[in-house]
């Protein structure tokens, strides 16, 4: 297709100005079969939502008023499923929300609700930590009374039914779906997220202190090399490949995936996100679980670990 480009937003000089080629696509209807629209409306989204963060007080102009409309255009667009509600009206308000850092898991009475009983009281007693828990489940039906008694009795673990931040009428989530939303909807500035199952060698505040973590505001881990005969052998390696542009860089290019040496990259048991600096990359892991797009995701991939 042909190269869409999408020019820096020079508030002080044109805010509120977009050219014909992004008001085309502004005004045109998402595909859910095509990705590649996908990523040029999330494109155009984080040109403005950075632009807004970097704006200190609201202007009463026809230059910022068509600003503001053109960010609400693309975010009613693109996340309509987003329950606006309470003090977050929309996701600048959601991002300046956002306090500290904390761990995040996704539970339910069939998610192996024990295992993560035992990951938080490993966390606590083992390793003496502290850091805050937020446990997320979906509708009230997936989470027993009784195991949100046995959980809320622990000093620093709150429960959040994920159906009160979104409308999952439209996004039908279940299972490994929940994750990135989960994430995005913490209250955690700083976001240490977790399945049941994980089981730590060292405190996960070490983390929050790796460098490269520090430095680019993520970590993430490999999975097993595995080459997936279920998916069909570099069935997801091609997929991926087929997305890129030409000129990507080195350390995404000796990705074990794009040298057709495994089927899965990603590794989403432990991924540790700074929402301060990635929540527009975030809406775009949550994008890719809309109907339509996560058929063409689940068709390619195991679930929700490419994604990150």
């Amino acid at each position: 297709e042909k190269k869409f480009e999408i020019t820096t937003l020079d508030f002080k000089k044109n805010l509120g100005l977009i050219s014909k080629q992004e008001r085309a696509l502004l005004e045109t209807k998402l595909d859910k079969k095509n990705l590649i629209q996908l990523g040029e409306n999330l494109r155009l989204f984080k040109k403005y939502f950075d632009a807004k963060l970097l704006i200190k007080e609201e202007k009463k102009d026809s230059k910022f008023n068509e600003f503001n409309v053109i960010y609400s255009k693309l975010e009613n667009k693109l996340f309509s499923w987003f329950l606006k509600k309470n003090n977050n009206s929309n996701f600048i308000s959601l991002h300046q929300s956002f306090r500290e850092k904390g761990i995040v898991m996704c539970i339910g009475d069939k998610g192996y609700p024990h295992l993560a009983y035992t990951t938080i009281m490993m966390v606590r007693e083992v390793f003496n930590c502290d850091l805050p828990f937020e446990l997320f489940y979906l509708g009230e039906s997936d989470l027993s009374l009784k195991n949100k008694k046995k959980f809320e009795s622990i000093v620093g673990v709150t429960l959040i039914n994920l159906e009160t931040m979104l409308d999952n009428n439209i996004l039908k989530l279940k299972g490994y779906d929940m994750k990135p939303f989960a994430c995005l909807f913490s209250s955690f500035k700083e976001v240490l997220l977790m399945d049941s199952d994980t089981v730590f060698l060292k405190s996960p505040l070490t983390f929050f202190l790796q460098s490269n973590y520090i430095k680019t505001g993520t970590l993430f881990f490999h999975d097993r090399q595995v080459k997936d005969f279920h998916f069909g052998i570099f069935k997801t390696s091609n997929f991926i490949k087929s997305y890129l542009p030409k000129t990507i860089p080195k350390a995404v290019l000796n990705l074990n995936i794009l040298n057709w040496k495994t089927d899965h990259e990603q590794e989403s048991g432990v991924v540790l996100i700074d929402k301060s600096k990635h929540l527009v990359g975030l809406l775009a892991s949550c994008s890719l679980f809309q109907e339509g797009y996560r058929d063409i995701l689940y068709y390619y991939t195991p679930g929700d670990k490419e994604t990150f």
